[in-house]
Order: structure tokens, then sequence, then C-alpha cells
């Protein structure tokens, strides 16, 4: 199946509870839950930071001065970036389920976000945002952006119980 949607937060959220809802065939209910959260904070780089070509820094700063609405609206309102889709392809079949999600934004290098790494002091520290990729690394077995970064494949699989 194929999908686009707009810069809507709730969209993206109404489209990962649909998307994800066939998985309670396959998966334990928190499983499922944990992918559509996933897959959720996925869909959210992909507007926020792919079409809107929201910073993490400018992020930072609106969530900070509770003003990340109004930056958000503004950048949906912006005749540069308001036509700009999100397309999520999904294919669900025996054993696994493939997510393909991708903006019209420029990308971005993906090989600066580093792998979890519990050791790490940063790991213990709150943040506001900037745990997407992370969360998505830990949920799906395989998480791979194209060269722009402006693609994500994510792949979950699981032990198919249906005939």
């Amino acid at each position: 199946r194929k999908y686009r949607i707009d810069n809507s937060l709730i969209t993206a959220d109404d489209l990962s509870l649909k998307i994800t809802g066939p998985l309670y065939r396959h998966l334990a209910p928190g499983d499922v839950k944990i992918t559509r959260i996933a897959l959720r904070e996925i869909l959210v780089n992909a507007i926020e930071h792919g079409n809107l070509n929201i910073t993490f820094e400018e992020k930072s700063a609106a969530l900070m001065k509770d003003s990340y609405f109004n930056l958000l609206n503004s950048r949906r309102n912006d005749p540069r970036y308001r036509e700009k889709k999100v397309s999520i392809e999904y294919l669900l079949e025996p054993g696994r389920v493939v997510y393909c999600v991708r903006d019209q934004g420029n990308g971005f290098d993906h090989s600066r976000i580093p792998e979890a790494d519990a050791q790490s002091p940063a790991a213990d520290m709150p943040r506001l945002h900037g745990r997407g990729i992370s969360i998505a690394r830990q949920v799906f077995d395989l998480v791979r952006y194209n060269k722009p970064g402006n693609e994500v494949l994510l792949v979950k699989y699981f032990d198919d119980k249906t005939d």
C-alpha cells in the first residue's frame, strides 16, 4: 500500500495507527504499540526536519520558549514548504513488515547519528526531543537510509503464525 500525507502531525499519528493495526495478528500488543511509536517518530521526523526544514536547534529553542506549535504552523504555511508531502509505502507479508518513508526535503547526514550507547553519559541525560531514530533502531530489525537521507527503509521480522 502507498500513502501520501501532508505535513500534519495528527495525520502522521492517524496513519501510524492505521498501518500498524494489522500487526496485532503477528505480534504481541506491546510490540505493536512500540512499533507504532517508532514509525510515528520517523513520520514526524520526515515532516519536521525533512519537509519543513526545522533544524534540531530551531526545535530545541522553540520547545524551550513554548513556541513549538507556532514554529510548526509558520513552516506549514510557508510557500517554500506547504506543498511538500511525505510518502509512505508498506508491505506486510509472512514473516515481516516493511515500511518505506520518504520526504521531499534535502535529506540529512544520517552517518552523523551515533548508534545508541548505553554506556554514554549522554544516554542518561533527559532531552526534550531527538530520540526518534534511536527508538526506531531499537524497534526495527533494519533501519536504512538512502544516501541523501530523505528516505528510510524500516523492516521488522516476526514469526508468522497465520495460515
